[in-house]
C-alpha cells in the first residue's frame, strides 16, 4: 500500500501490485526449480510435487487484484477501482458519507501483526481497503493518516499502536 498521487485536490492510494507479483514469481521459480532440482535428481516426488508450486504462481498471477483509492475534493467523491485480469469493478462513494477511517491490528503468534484499514460510512458500513495486509506497517499506517487528513478527521481518536508511529516521525 503507498501514495502515488498526493495534492490538495487528490489523494491517490494504491495496493495490491507489488505483493502480486511478488507472490506469483516466487512461485513460479520455485515450481520450476523444484522440477529441475527432480528431474537431476531423479526424484519422481519432486517432480510431481512442482507443479503444486506453479498453480498456486499461476493463482496469484491471474487471480490477483489491485486497488485504486483515489480521493476527489473537486467531485466530492472516493473511488475504490479494483481490478484484475478478469475484468475491473468500480465503487464511488461521496466523501461525506465517510464518518471514519478506522485502522485494526491482527496480532501473529509467530509474526508481525498485520493491519486492515476500513472505511466506516455514516451508516455504519465497515468497508475494507484490502483483501489482505500489503506492505509494512509504516506504509499502511501513513495511507491511514493521509486518508484521515484529506478527508479532514485527522482529530478523532485512533488506537494506541497508530499513534505511536506517528509520534515517531
Amino acid at each position: 500500500m503507498r501514495i502515488t498521487k498526493r495534492s490538495p485536490d487528490t489523494l491517490v492510494i494504491e495496493e495490491g501490485a507489488g505483493t502480486q507479483v511478488v507472490l506469483s514469481l516466487f512461485f513460479l521459480f520455485a515450481g520450476a526449480f523444484v522440477a529441475l532440482l527432480g528431474w537431476s535428481k531423479d526424484e519422481t516426488a519432486l517432480v510431481i510435487f512442482s507443479p503444486v508450486f506453479g498453480l498456486i504462481g499461476l493463482y496469484f498471477l491471474l487471480f490477483g487484484r489491485t486497488r485504486t483509492h483515489q480521493f476527489e475534493h473537486w467531485r466530492g467523491m472516493l473511488v475504490i477501482e479494483s481490478r484484475g485480469w478478469w475484468g475491473s469493478r468500480r465503487r464511488e462513494l461521496p466523501l461525506d458519507a465517510i464518518a471514519d477511517i478506522d485502522i485494526e491490528e491482527i496480532p501473529h503468534a509467530r509474526s508481525a501483526p498485520s493491519y486492515y484499514v476500513y472505511y466506516v460510512t455514516k451508516q455504519g458500513e465497515r468497508i475494507r481497503w484490502a483483501d489482505s495486509s500489503d506492505g509494512s506497517k509504516e506504509n499502511t499506517l501513513e495511507c491511514f493518516h493521509a486518508g484521515r487528513e484529506f478527508l479532514g478527521i485527522a482529530h478523532h481518536p485512533v488506537p494506541d499502536f497508530a499513534k505511536a508511529v506517528t509520534e515517531q516521525k
